[in-house]
């Protein structure tokens, strides 16, 4: 009776020591490189029907596993637009790690807020935001 106690001590020792060192295989193969964030921002527009600060919200975060950097956004919006800016034109652009000026989204002035598409857009490539309005 004491051998058959042993072994089932030494086969339930070796299946937690087993069980432990899946865990730790598991942990080992994860691969975090990737260092970009998501962030979001308020800034001053000068224009004449805008006195306020115009917050930026990225929109939700898109995955794909696939790609070499997996996050990606598919819209910007900027909050806080005056009222007295409805019916002007307004143009959105976004400054990639480059440095070029891309425009993104062009259109009028309807309310107090502006949603416009980025594509989806690699998160990474998304660096400054631009917004003019204008008549």
């Amino acid at each position: 009776m004491k051998s058959l106690n042993i072994r089932r001590g030494v086969a339930f020792t070796l299946a937690a020591i087993g069980l432990s060192g899946l865990g730790l295989a598991a942990a080992a193969q994860l691969n975090m490189t990737w260092a970009g964030s998501f962030q979001a921002g308020a800034t001053v527009v000068n224009a004449d029907c805008q006195t306020d600060t115009i917050n930026t919200v990225l929109g939700r975060p898109i995955f794909d596993g696939a790609k070499a950097v997996p996050w990606s956004i598919a819209a910007l919006t900027f909050n806080g637009v005056s009222t007295a800016c409805k019916g002007m034109s307004y143009e959105a652009a976004y400054k990639t790690g480059a440095g070029d000026w891309l425009k993104f989204g062009t259109g009028t002035v309807s309310g107090t807020t502006i949603t416009v598409i980025l594509g989806p857009l690699s998160a990474q490539a998304l660096t400054d935001v631009s917004l003019t309005i204008f008549s």
